[in-house]
């Protein structure tokens, strides 16, 4: 093999590395204050709404409840237009996690009117929240 082919191989390589490592850098990379104090906000009030405490919301459990208050958290963060990778950086889920989440609410919401109802009682929680001056 000629000396020019085996440079391109190894600079087409280099590129390769090169766009994993940014891949990895930005998937590491913490979410902005903004986002991240949004979302932990959403899982206190979540916390209210679905009969559960926030630090279980942030956990690995899965008793019903919390997971309907974990998927409701990052469908309406993505509602607000943070990004399913801003949002699973807090909850500590990949953002394919965050983007399931957001189609089983719409799911739940259309048929269980239980759900639907925390639901709605969380986006207007934030509503609320959202139109108070900060202190």
């Amino acid at each position: 093999m000629s000396l020019a082919i085996q440079l391109a191989q190894e600079r087409r390589r280099v590129r390769q590395l090169e766009r994993t490592v940014n891949q990895l850098k930005r998937r590491l990379a913490p979410a902005p204050a903004e986002s991240s104090g949004f979302v932990r906000r959403l899982v206190t009030q979540a916390a209210t709404v679905f009969d559960a405490t926030p630090t279980e919301i942030l956990s690995h459990r899965r008793p019903r409840r919390i997971v309907e208050a974990r998927m409701a958290v990052a469908a309406v963060a993505v509602e607000k237009g943070l990004s399913p990778a801003e949002v699973a950086l807090v909850l500590h889920k990949d953002r394919t996690t965050v983007l399931y989440a957001r189609r089983t609410v719409a799911t739940f919401e259309a048929v269980d009117a239980r759900f639907a109802d925390k639901i709605t009682r969380l986006r207007c929680l934030e509503k609320i929240t959202a139109s108070q001056p900060q202190s």
